[in-house]
């Protein structure tokens, strides 16, 4: 089994290297080695979240994040450029990690907008949720996300239900 999969991936990494030249040979393992990366536990993500910076530091980046970009904007590396504590932690989620901003109610009926992370991979998606200093955060579920510190939350599950609203 292990041949295999060994096999599979310097097929895939070959085809991609000559299929697109600007998909680089080292962009495909870095690909490839995010979907082996097995899910993480609310003490990994608050460890993660110590590593890369303090909470105040990444609270005022989020709070910064948030009163400058409308609802429904995507980030990607370029776009964390002036936020270093979440460059930092989205280097560290892996090249799959994707930041949004998403509405009020989007989450929970009730909760305002907040920045939404997204890592793993396709099998395995997680989330972790910023929200401003001072928000009122009771509305979350206890069952399904898991306090982090501060104002920040996390969904092992990566399973996204709508709200009710919608």
């Amino acid at each position: 089994m292990r041949a295999f999969l060994y096999l599979s991936l310097v097929v895939v990494l070959l085809v991609c290297a000559t299929a697109a030249a600007p998909f680089s040979f080292a962009r495909a393992l870095r690909y490839f080695s995010a979907l082996m990366d097995p899910p993480l536990t609310t003490i990994e993500v608050r460890q993660i979240l110590e590593k890369c910076s303090c909470e105040p530091e990444i609270q005022s980046e989020v709070d910064s994040v948030l009163s400058r970009y409308d609802e429904r904007r995507h980030f990607y590396d370029w776009d964390l450029s002036t936020t270093p504590a979440l460059a930092r932690l989205s280097k560290t989620l892996g090249v799959l990690a994707m930041w949004q901003i998403l509405p009020e109610g989007n989450l929970e009926i009730g909760t305002p907008r907040y920045l939404r992370v997204r890592f793993g991979q396709h099998f395995h998606y997680q989330f972790i949720f910023f929200f401003r200093t001072g928000t009122d955060t009771s509305l979350l579920v206890s069952p399904k996300y898991e306090h982090v510190t501060g104002n920040i939350y996390f969904d092992p599950t990566g399973i996204q239900v709508k709200s009710q609203r919608d």
